[in-house]
């Protein structure tokens, strides 16, 4: 825990937790509740993800990067598509063979959250291709601003390209800003607490009005709102918004926070179906189902889910598969 970067640990488990509460169908009520989540909450990850990259493109990286990043993708899927087959009664080699095509070809987003992970590893990917040119800033920072291109243009086609590349090139700059922000998220901890409430003050004043301008965001299906541009801007301020946060919770970490963090992978590829059994199956087998819910229950949901997938954690971590699902295995010490 001590290496760890603290702040990190708090953006990992808010985030996640954002996530969670966004897949629990609020009311149309709290709709733009919803709006301003996706607005920034995957963009976050990609940020995090950029931060905490500090290699240059290797075979050791690369081969680092599949075991950690496309193993668990693919674990995820295989699960994914035995517990869905079950439940709708179509477990066969044919239904089986069609389900791991869709995985292997990774564009439909009704595979859930696990979209993140082939597109992270597109995008780590690009930055290490832009890092491996050794020229002057000047040039990078052209080819960069080119890359901006390609952007646009899946913007205006609202193309899906396979295996997720076209979301993985779109948060390319998420990616770059983590890199380098370094120097951002050392003044905001030189920020005086009455300068630190200031500044949160406009980030809310300027994201919840932007977010409802901009509209309904879905990053895995390159919907980016109504105006691309305004989508990167608040998903840039809900960024920043998320760091202060974290930074003012820094010295208040605790193992819990650290065990959340760690094990974001794992939490991104099950809740959804632990979010599914008491959204829908508990409630049908009780009668009272509800298709939505207030944001009150919403946030019980979620934190009873986070709960149980922090339980999963520590077993997964323990097992000698923890690889598979997107963990280092036995960094979690009972002991600690």
């Amino acid at each position: 825990m001590k290496e760890r970067i603290k702040w990190v640990d708090w953006t990992k488990t808010i985030c996640m937790f954002l996530v969670i509460l966004g897949h629990c169908h609020l009311h149309e009520t709290y709709k733009s509740i919803t709006t301003i989540i996706y607005t920034f909450h995957m963009p976050l990850f990609f940020f995090i993800s950029g931060l905490l990259c500090r290699s240059n493109w290797s075979v050791k990286s690369l081969i680092k990067d599949i075991k950690f990043i496309l193993i668990p993708y693919m674990t995820y899927g295989l699960i994914s598509i035995f517990i869905d087959s079950f439940l709708s009664h179509r477990l066969s080699s044919d239904v089986i063979y069609t389900e791991l095509i869709r995985y292997l070809m990774g564009y439909d987003i009704s595979i859930g959250p696990i979209w993140f992970l082939p597109a992270l590893f597109t995008c780590k990917q690009l930055f290490f291709l832009f890092r491996c040119i050794d020229y002057s800033h000047y040039t990078k920072l052209f080819l960069f601003i080119t890359s901006l291109f390609p952007i646009y243009f899946i913007f205006h086609q609202n193309i899906n390209l396979p295996f997720f590349i076209d979301s993985g090139i779109c948060a390319l700059p998420f990616f770059y800003f983590g890199h380098y922000s370094s120097e951002m998220t050392k003044k905001i901890k030189q920020l005086a607490p009455s300068s630190q409430i200031i500044l949160f003050i406009i980030i809310i004043l300027l994201l919840v009005p932007l977010g409802q301008l901009n509209g309904s965001v879905v990053i895995a299906d390159c919907i980016y709102g109504n105006n691309l541009f305004l989508y990167y801007i608040n998903a840039f301020i809900g960024i920043v918004l998320i760091i202060q946060i974290s930074i003012s919770l820094e010295n208040k970490s605790h193992r819990i926070i650290y065990t959340f963090a760690y094990g974001s992978i794992v939490t991104l590829g099950i809740h959804g179906y632990i979010l599914r059994f008491f959204h829908y199956y508990l409630p049908v087998a009780l009668g009272y189902y509800k298709p939505t819910y207030s944001l009150l229950t919403a946030l019980l949901y979620s934190t009873l889910v986070y709960t149980i997938c922090f339980a999963i954690i520590l077993v997964i971590d323990r097992t000698k598969l923890s690889n598979m699902f997107g963990l280092k295995g036995g960094v979690i010490s009972p002991n600690k």
